[in-house]
């Protein structure tokens, strides 16, 4: 069993939905700010969306001179973007708010009114930052864990020996009509969403995609999913379908989510599914600066973009979900031959990726909540 210091929140089991591990807890806290807002907020959110703009390792523990670190460098950051330069000194209180265990600025902004110039980003930092100090002495004291939001992607197909004894369009009506509900249904509220893909590449041996929301990655280690039955008197020989098929399982947690300022909540018709591997985990912070930096920006100007959503997948494994209109591709257009965006930065990455890995789909079903974000609410990136 794993240790945690006292001034940590997580550790890697629990975070990888070991319900045995005594740092699993259940429950989502939702905070109550002074202004009577309610949000939900998490490690995983304020280190992610607001001072890193990066995905981080779920493992990393939370410390608080760590953090105090992140935010002293995050205000140094405005200071230097700002001129003349901001003046209010807030990280000072936030420290101080910590050591007197403040469950709330005094009165209406209280202490915090400072005098000085203040920028908008650095009052929306304020703010996200005293959110997170909430968070982490909420999780610390009421000893609740925070669902963390993921993706189980199945892809599929029959085996060439099997064709004929269980042709594809028998093997989609099963798998539509009976095992995406009966997956879906085996534990409530373990799966809010599923969205069933067909690849548009005729040579594809797994031509059948299926994504599942959880909304806490961890229910997937539920005894009632290893329940589920593959047998079915629809089936050759009633079953089971592992006779006949082969399948690539995918899951992770949810890291982050870009949208187009134009683009609603329903998923994109064509999706480009993309694995990137890298070579050592000494090139994660690179990549993911690469990623926010460049390669969503590329992304963003290609025509018929809606939104990209990236997960943690194993080890330095990352997948992205990219999300375009009907039209974004040429007519025909059958294979993705390598990463979307043409800059020397993301032409470097694609030579020194261990992998790099793209398909082309089109959505053909969808089940639950069609809307469903993959990440908590709110937190979309929006370009």
């Amino acid at each position: 069993m794993c240790q945690i210091n006292a001034n940590e929140v997580w550790c890697e089991h629990a975070l990888a939905g070991d319900k045995a591990c005594p740092h699993y807890w259940h429950e989502t806290p939702i905070i109550t700010l002074w202004d009577e807002t309610s949000i939900v907020v998490c490690d995983y959110w304020w280190r992610m969306r607001v001072l890193e703009k990066r995905p981080i390792e779920y493992h990393e523990c939370i410390d608080f001179e760590v953090l105090m670190g992140m935010v002293e460098q995050s205000c140094q950051e405005c200071d230097e973007r700002l001129n003349p330069p901001c003046t209010t000194g807030w990280c000072g209180k936030l420290k101080e708010a910590w050591d007197n265990d403040h469950s709330k600025p005094e009165g209406q902004g209280g202490d915090w009114e400072e005098e000085g110039e203040e920028s908008d980003c650095c009052a929306e930092l304020k703010t996200n930052v005293f959110c997170a100090l909430l968070s982490i002495r909420f999780v610390q004291n009421n000893k609740m864990a925070l669902a963390v939001p993921g993706i189980f992607l199945a892809n599929s197909g029959v085996l060439p020996a099997y064709r004929e004894t269980l042709p594809y369009t028998n093997y989609v009506k099963w798998y539509e009509d009976v095992h995406i509900p009966d997956w879906m249904g085996a534990k409530e509220g373990a799966i809010t969403s599923a969205w069933r893909y067909q690849s548009l590449d005729p040579t594809s041996s797994l031509p059948f995609l299926v994504a599942y929301k959880y909304p806490d990655i961890g229910a997937m280690s539920a005894p009632e999913f290893r329940a589920v039955t593959l047998s079915h008197p629809s089936l050759p020989e009633g079953g089971p379908v592992s006779k006949f098929i082969t399948i690539t399982a995918t899951s992770g947690p949810h890291n982050e989510t870009w949208r187009s300022g134009s683009t609603g909540d329903d998923r994109g018709p064509l999706l480009v599914t993309e694995t990137i591997e890298l070579g050592s985990s000494s090139e994660t912070a690179s990549f993911h600066n690469w990623y926010t930096s460049t390669y969503i920006t590329e992304l963003s100007l290609i025509w018929g973009w809606r939104r990209t959503s990236r997960f943690s997948v194993g080890g330095t494994r990352w997948l992205a979900l990219h999300e375009f209109e009907e039209y974004a591709f040429e007519e025909g257009t059958t294979k993705i031959p390598g990463l979307l965006g043409k800059s020397d930065a993301t032409k470097n990455i694609e030579k020194s990726a261990e992998k790099v890995e793209l398909a082309l789909w089109k959505l053909v079903r969808v089940y639950g909540d069609k809307n469903a974000a993959w990440g908590l609410p709110g937190t979309d990136g929006i370009l």
